[in-house]
């Protein structure tokens, strides 16, 4: 049906743009003031008037935003290229040591700057760099920056994966500094699990089904549109979750960030990787393709079901990754080397904790599909570090998935064959919820609590840029920085010490 209707007007499409590309290519062409150009069918378009501007207030943006942000720049030059990932194949020793001194040397030149004229800004930068130094110097001097590689798979179909170990997880927790174990995050995992559990089955019991929500998610996993419908269903569901925030005040919304966001569709072979949205200034959907088998097509549509859609568009486009990446392009930007998935992925989620909250799921369904995804993402966290501990194989990682959450089988193995072919970071998995905690930790601080208001702390967080949340923290609510400072938030916040299993690996925090 699709090629049956746009086959003659695709045609007409394509000789007007190469109208119009020839009109833009030709300097003696008719300015844009006037309605048409004379010569041509080509309309041209006007400004549009009466709309919000997007122009932004340069007096602000004469003072350079940080007194190292030429440093910064520096450190990207000589360090940078070292990331933040698995490393570069520079595990040997003849390659550590120049890096290690090289770190070394760095942390020795920050101790001579005076931090306390620095600007609040700027210390923000200093700790964030020297954060990432000492962070770069223990993955070297350990070999870790190349650790933890699986080999290359043979196919799209296998899964292949290295578990880095607790010593790992623990230096890796430090560098985003995360101050938990990774037994307490799981344990905290579970316990989101619980309350997860406990709001399916009130919703289950809405929908007719008793307890029995896995039955509400059966139900909930046919209501997907048919095959060319997708589309349709992510542009609606774009524009209910912007007019939603900019009814209630949740956050600002630069016209520009409103207007230029895409859509694609994936192809089979992306999708054994990515069987759902993936998302920023091009949201990529998976759904069903006509090359795909029949049962990979129908756990498509199960899996990408209206209602399971309607938690994670406004995940992946405003005001989640599409709105992160427009202002971090525009603000603080010399902190690109400091990004994290936990503010990244945990910011994506912890909106989908606020509009819940907030009763954005209209019906029973709706809020089924909301807790589906964040069942996923505890999930997420008890599965990856389970496996990097050595305590679940992949295989475990995706009967887990099937037996806890609800996932189609399909879709369960691509998530666990993403989450550890060696494109993420060991904790990429586990960042979602733990960041969205955080937030929300942030959120019962500082807007809860009456001194802030919504839009003012998320205008605020998106402001700073990408960094550890506990610096987000840390510069939002204007705390008071040495240059001994050092992160140990808590951020859970409602777990007395005494209440933490001894399996969680001892005291908070060790």
């Amino acid at each position: 049906m699709f090629t049956w209707w746009t086959t003659a007007p695709i045609k007409e499409v394509d000789l007007a743009l190469e109208k119009f590309a020839a009109l833009l290519k030709d300097k003696t062409a008719t300015r844009p003031t006037e309605a048409k150009d004379a010569k041509s069918d080509v309309i041209v378009p006007r400004p549009v008037a009466n709309v919000p501007t997007d122009a932004p207030d340069l007096q602000s943006l004469i003072v350079k935003p940080s007194e190292l942000a030429g440093v910064i720049q520096r450190y990207q030059a000589d360090l940078g290229g070292f990331g933040r990932g698995p490393g570069s194949g520079g595990d040997q020793a003849e390659r550590r040591t120049p890096q290690v001194k090289q770190c070394e040397d760095w942390l020795e030149a920050l101790t001579k700057i005076d931090f306390d004229k620095l600007g609040k800004t700027g210390q923000v930068d200093y700790l964030l760099l020297r954060n990432n130094l000492e962070r770069d110097r223990v993955r070297f001097s350990t070999g870790a920056a190349g650790a933890g590689r699986p080999r290359k798979a043979k196919d799209d179909n296998e899964i292949v994966g290295r578990p880095i170990g607790r010593d790992a997880l623990r230096a890796s927790l430090k560098g985003e500094m995360i101050a938990y174990t990774p037994e307490q995050l799981v344990e905290l995992a579970n316990r989101e699990y619980a309350w997860c559990e406990a709001e399916m089955k009130k919703a289950a019991r809405e929908m007719g089904f008793g307890d029995e929500w896995r039955k509400a998610l059966e139900k909930v996993k046919t209501l997907h549109v048919s095959p060319g419908g997708q589309q349709k269903v992510v542009r609606d569901l774009a524009i209910e979750a912007i007019e939603y925030l900019r009814k209630h005040g949740l956050v600002t919304i630069p016209p520009l960030a409103e207007e230029s966001w895409r859509m694609d569709m994936m192809s089979p072979e992306r999708q054994k990787f990515s069987p759902f949205f993936t998302g920023g200034e091009v949201i990529s959907v998976a759904f069903p393709t006509d090359a795909m088998s029949h049962d990979a097509k129908l756990q498509s549509l199960r899996g990408n079901n209206v209602h399971f859609s309607r938690a994670t568009v406004h995940h992946e486009l405003i005001p989640g990754h599409h709105l992160q990446q427009f202002m971090v392009s525009r603000h603080q930007t010399q902190r690109g080397p400091f990004s994290t998935p936990f503010w990244t992925e945990g910011w994506a989620v912890y909106w989908e904790m606020v509009l819940y909250d907030k009763g954005f799921p209209k019906t029973p369904e709706d809020r089924v599909g909301l807790m589906f995804w964040r069942m996923h993402r505890c999930a997420r966290i008890i599965f990856s570090l389970g496996f990097h501990l050595g305590k679940m194989t992949a295989q475990e990682c995706i009967d887990f998935l099937v037996e806890k959450v609800g996932h189609e089988r399909e879709n369960a193995t691509a998530e666990v064959r993403r989450s550890f072919a060696g494109g993420y970071p060991p904790l990429y998995q586990a960042a979602y919820l733990i960041g969205a905690k955080q937030f929300w930790a942030m959120r019962q601080e500082l807007v809860v609590s009456g001194k802030m208001t919504d839009r003012q702390f998320h205008d605020a967080i998106l402001k700073e840029s990408h960094m550890p949340i506990e610096m987000v923290r840390a510069a939002v609510s204007d705390q008071k920085l040495t240059r001994d400072w050092k992160p140990g938030w808590m951020f859970v916040g409602d777990l007395p010490d005494a209440e933490w299993p001894k399996r969680a690996g001892g005291a908070k925090g060790e």
